[in-house]
């Protein structure tokens, strides 16, 4: 049986071990299309960041985070030099083309109470054939079986 969610809908459900996989290969596919998205940003002289990684450390632990299309950058040319000028977490100005939507933040993962059984689910705000477009190709590329319903 699976758990509905007030404000996510249901995509799929998998195997569980097929699920690392599906989200890896997301990645890079999102990632692929910030690549792209900075080719057109060129002109503009900026840039999007496509994956900035923070380690923080305490005396317990190591936790890092990976931040995914977030951060946006001005590029400079001096002397033959390349510098990145730190814009902000927004799109620095409005005639900018909008960046590929970031399937990561509008997605859950969630096991499901049956055995090596997991579920996709996306948040109903941001179901967009962008996003459903990420999602399909990730499942296709990985090889994983989806499962509608159990």
């Amino acid at each position: 049986m699976v758990k509905e969610h007030k404000d996510f809908q249901l995509l799929f459900c998998t195997n569980s071990k097929c699920i690392s996989k599906i989200l890896s290969t997301l990645i890079d596919i999102y990632k692929t299309a910030l690549y792209s998205y900075n080719t057109l940003l060129k002109s503009y002289g900026l840039y999007l960041k496509p994956l900035h990684i923070v380690v923080k450390k305490n005396l317990y632990n190591t936790k890092v985070y990976h931040y995914y299309g977030r951060y946006w950058y001005k590029v400079i040319y001096r002397n033959g030099k390349l510098k990145w000028v730190y814009v902000g977490k927004n799109k620095p100005s409005p005639e900018l083309p909008d960046p590929p939507a970031n399937p990561l933040l509008v997605i859950k993962i969630t096991s499901s109470e049956e055995k090596d059984k997991s579920c996709i689910y996306i948040d109903k705000l941001y179901k967009t054939k962008d996003i459903l477009k990420y999602v399909e190709e990730a499942i296709a590329t990985s090889n994983c079986v989806k499962f509608e319903k159990w």
